[in-house]
């Protein structure tokens, strides 16, 4: 929930800016019998590639076109052009090439980021986090130009929060079942940091959350970043790193909970 006017002209301010560009690679694949270049804007070589603008929170359309030099199969990759380390989702759907819709059944190798998340099928389209998100073989022909479309668009920092702050919620809940009486003085800080934080700087009141056991706290913020995620991308670099070290934080303080709760379970005498 947005706290005022300012908050919602903050959110439009963000929303027109973008993290980073799309990119997109077609290589000749290795095992095909004889290699063959691809040819984009009169240059040559055994692959080609591409770079866009910015992807923003609007669907964008996107466009490629290349021309074998030899029959076989072609390499299609594509994702945006970062790392994958923040977390932060890209979407892409109504993926074609030469007009034929690319089916999102068999086929597809969908890439694992830096922080281990992996692409996978989100509705009729591919949520990806990384340059290699997705790569599908297309077969082609000698002198026969390939264009691939697709439309693409920038998901919310404040969607990499609220799962990294599921994982908080998750730990909570398992200290929870094997101590009723947890509790971390640390982490209670750490959270009410993050509720000022996000009411501060990302202009995010979050709902008080009934007792407001750390638990409760936590999936507060869940909720409110996810519901916030789809009207604004906040692409505010240093409240981002913010943000994302105090999530960091209190990912820790609450995995070292959850591990103490569960030895004490398993190991203190009735």
């Amino acid at each position: 929930m947005r706290t005022s006017l300012f908050a919602a002209a903050f959110c439009l301010a963000a929303a027109a800016q973008a993290y980073v560009a799309p990119v997109f690679t077609a290589r000749c694949k290795m095992s095909n019998p004889a290699m063959f270049a691809l040819v984009k804007d009169g240059a040559r070589g055994g692959g080609v590639d591409f770079k866009g603008d910015k992807l923003g929170g609007s669907w964008t359309a996107l466009t490629y076109a290349f021309t074998p030099e030899g029959d076989g199969v072609v390499c299609l990759i594509f994702g945006p052009g970062c790392d994958g380390s923040e977390g932060i989702p890209f979407y892409y759907k109504d993926i074609k090439v030469n007009g034929v819709p690319l089916a999102l059944g068999s086929g597809w190798e969908l890439g694992m980021s830096k922080n281990g998340k992996a692409g996978v099928v989100a509705g009729d389209g591919l949520k990806l986090y990384h340059y290699y998100g997705a790569r599908r073989d297309i077969p082609v022909n000698k002198g026969e130009q390939v264009v691939v479309s697709m439309r693409a668009k920038s998901g919310s920092v404040l969607e990499a929060y609220a799962d990294q702050l599921g994982v908080v919620a998750a730990n909570l809940d398992a200290a929870m079942k094997a101590d009723s009486a947890y509790r971390s003085d640390a982490l209670a800080v750490c959270l009410n940091e993050l509720l000022a934080l996000s009411e501060a700087k990302l202009h995010v009141a979050v709902p008080p959350s009934g007792e407001g056991s750390l638990r409760d706290k936590a999936l507060a913020l869940v909720n409110a970043f996810r519901a916030e995620s789809a009207l604004c991308l906040y692409d505010q670099p240093k409240v981002r790193a913010e943000l994302r070290d105090k999530i960091t934080q209190a990912t820790a303080l609450s995995g070292k909970l959850k591990t103490e709760c569960l030895l004490a379970f398993m190991f203190d005498e009735p």
